[in-house]
């Protein structure tokens, strides 16, 4: 669409026009003379000087498109070549997520090169806010659906997990499983079909053509219904992995770092919260303006990744552990070197032990085994051999994570 006319200008071509009518359509002014632009966008202030957010949206897209590609490369190579490290149903579904979400950012580029993205409106043509608009259409479609296929990878992880455990976790995360497919196919037919005929929502020159103007649902009323839906999601996915684990014997410090692990969740929580506040703020100079909406959904999706595959890459976390416990005990052994002789057997002892806590406790995570007795019958006595035996037995606790 060559020489296409600056916003609130009149049309400079019938694609113009088109898109004028379109865009009043969208915000149900049906009465607006199109020959004479679109007007619902502010004026250029009279002591404007150029300026635009071009350059740091895209350094801080491609910031998010690297941490988005290292993290999952590290999780499916620790997947593929570490020892014990089970291959599973949630690190399929994670590539497809980690691609839609990658893919997101870089149609956002897309928006900033050739849809006037970052821009004032006043400096953004009929043309540019033609793109601008098709693209943030399909990016909130990717969005959504992103942020679903994503948290079926983190449920089917969490799954692995409580299958060990009494039916009433494995019972509560299937049904979560289930209402979080639901959402994510609402997300895509509802985004995709928000209107009638559905080309009308991202096509502005189609709507504009149309002879009656499209039935739509309210753009606002979408967003912010799935938005609310992600956020409350988010919660409850953050804690479900802390009640798994709460009925799940392991060593305290083993459990501390998982629960750590697991509470980086939280952080994706907080970006959700922030991101619905960002989109109940856009101000009217969208083009400019949407740049802190963005920010959030970039940091949501990026936070959501990372946090899937989190509990995979803390298995590196035990090696440097038990590195650092192990410069510990040599630097109690060498201070303990002057006690008594019995003294020295009771010490060799406790090392001895504590040696071998130490080894299974970095074993868990490294060597993909989790002891997932249920914590009710952590109270029954059990003799000494048979509880050692049955440390590592159960095949369902074997490759959990």
């Amino acid at each position: 669409m060559p020489n296409s006319a600056l916003l609130r200008q009149p049309p400079a071509n019938e694609d113009d026009l088109f898109i004028i009518k379109g865009m009043y359509r969208a915000a149900y002014a049906f009465d607006k003379d199109a020959s004479k632009g679109y007007l619902f966008v502010p004026k250029k202030p009279e002591d404007y000087e150029y300026n635009d957010k071009q350059a740091s949206i895209v350094v801080g897209l491609v910031m998010a498109i690297v941490i988005m590609l290292f993290t999952t490369v590290l999780r499916l190579t620790l997947r593929r070549f570490r020892t014990g490290v089970r291959w599973g149903a949630d690190d399929w579904i994670l590539i497809p997520g980690v691609i839609m979400a990658m893919l997101y950012p870089i149609l956002q580029i897309a928006m900033v090169a050739h849809g006037g993205g970052g821009k004032h409106t006043w400096d953004v043509t009929y043309a540019e806010y033609y793109i601008f608009n098709k693209l943030a259409i399909v990016c909130k479609i990717i969005f959504f659906t992103t942020v679903g296929i994503i948290k079926i990878s983190i449920c089917l992880f969490l799954r692995r997990i409580s299958e060990a455990t009494s039916k009433y976790p494995k019972i509560a995360n299937d049904i979560f499983l289930f209402l979080l497919i639901a959402y994510t196919l609402l997300a895509l037919f509802w985004s995709c079909f928000q209107c009638s005929p559905a080309p009308a929502m991202w096509d502005k020159i189609y709507s504009g053509k149309l002879a009656q103007p499209a039935k739509c649902w309210s753009t606002l009323v979408v967003a912010n219904t799935l938005s609310v839906i992600h956020v409350v999601m988010d919660f409850v996915l953050l804690l479900t992995p802390i009640l798994v684990l709460w009925n799940v014997r392991l060593n305290k410090k083993t459990k501390i770092r998982l629960f750590i692990v697991f509470s980086m969740g939280s952080l994706s929580c907080v970006a959700s919260v922030l991101r619905e506040l960002a989109q109940k703020s856009i101000s009217k100079d969208i083009t400019y303006g949407y740049t802190s909406l963005l920010a959030w959904t970039v940091v949501d999706l990026t936070l959501a990744v990372v946090v899937a595959s989190l509990p995979v890459i803390s298995t590196l976390i035990p090696k440097a552990w038990g590195e650092i416990t192990h410069s510990s005990r040599i630097r109690r052994t060498t201070l303990g070197q002057a006690t008594s002789k019995g003294t020295q057997g009771q010490s060799i002892i406790g090392r001895a032990r504590r040696n071998t806590i130490d080894s299974e406790e970095d074993g868990i995570l490294r060597e993909d085994r989790i002891e997932l007795t249920y914590a009710r019958n952590s109270k029954r006595l059990e003799p000494r051999d048979a509880s050692q035996t049955s440390l590592y037995a159960s095949p369902h606790a074997r490759h959990a994570i």
